[in-house]
C-alpha cells in the first residue's frame, strides 16, 4: 500500500468544503496556544480497503457562522447548528474517500455522522495528536483529524 498523506488529504478536503458550501476561506493557523470554549466535534467513522475516522473539532462560534453562511440565513436553532457541523463532517469524508481509493471501483460505508463536545482543557491534547491539522477560519481555530486503521 502508498504511504498516505493524512495531512494534506483532510486539509484539502475540509478547504474545499467550507469554501464551496459556506464561502469560508481557511488559512493555516498560525496560534496553536489558543484554548478555545464551548467545542463541540463533528465525528464519522468509515470502511473500506482503508478504515477510518474524521474529527472536526471548532468553537460554536465557527458553527454558527458556518451553519448561517451555508443556508444563507441568520438565527437558525441550536438543532441547525448541530446538523450543518454533522453535514461539514460528512461533506469533507466524502472529499477525503476518494483520495483513499485504490480505483474508481472501490466502495466506501460511512456512517452517520455524530457530536461530541471537548472540554478546554482536552483542545491542547486534541491538537497535538498524530494526523491532525489546525487551521483557522474567520479568526476562529479549527482542528480536523484524518485517523486510518
Amino acid at each position: 500500500m502508498n504511504v498516505i498523506d493524512t495531512m494534506d488529504i483532510i486539509t484539502e478536503s475540509v478547504s474545499q468544503a467550507l469554501e464551496k458550501i459556506a464561502f469560508l476561506e481557511v488559512m493555516p493557523s498560525e496560534d496553536e496556544s489558543t484554548d478555545p470554549q464551548d467545542v463541540i466535534v463533528a465525528e464519522i467513522d468509515f470502511a473500506g480497503h482503508v478504515s477510518g475516522r474524521i474529527q472536526i473539532a471548532a468553537e460554536r462560534g465557527f458553527v454558527r457562522i458556518f451553519a448561517e453562511n451555508m443556508c444563507g440565513m441568520e438565527g437558525l436553532t441550536e438543532d441547525q447548528y448541530d446538523d450543518a457541523m454533522k453535514e461539514l463532517a460528512n461533506i469533507t469524508c466524502g472529499l477525503v474517500l476518494p483520495m483513499l481509493a485504490e480505483s474508481q471501483k472501490e466502495e466506501f460505508n460511512m456512517d452517520v455522522p455524530y457530536l461530541t463536545e471537548l472540554s478546554p482543557p482536552k483542545w491542547q491534547d486534541f491538537v497535538a495528536e498524530k494526523d491532525t491539522v489546525l487551521l483557522e477560519v474567520e479568526g476562529y481555530p479549527l482542528c480536523v483529524k484524518l485517523e486510518l486503521h
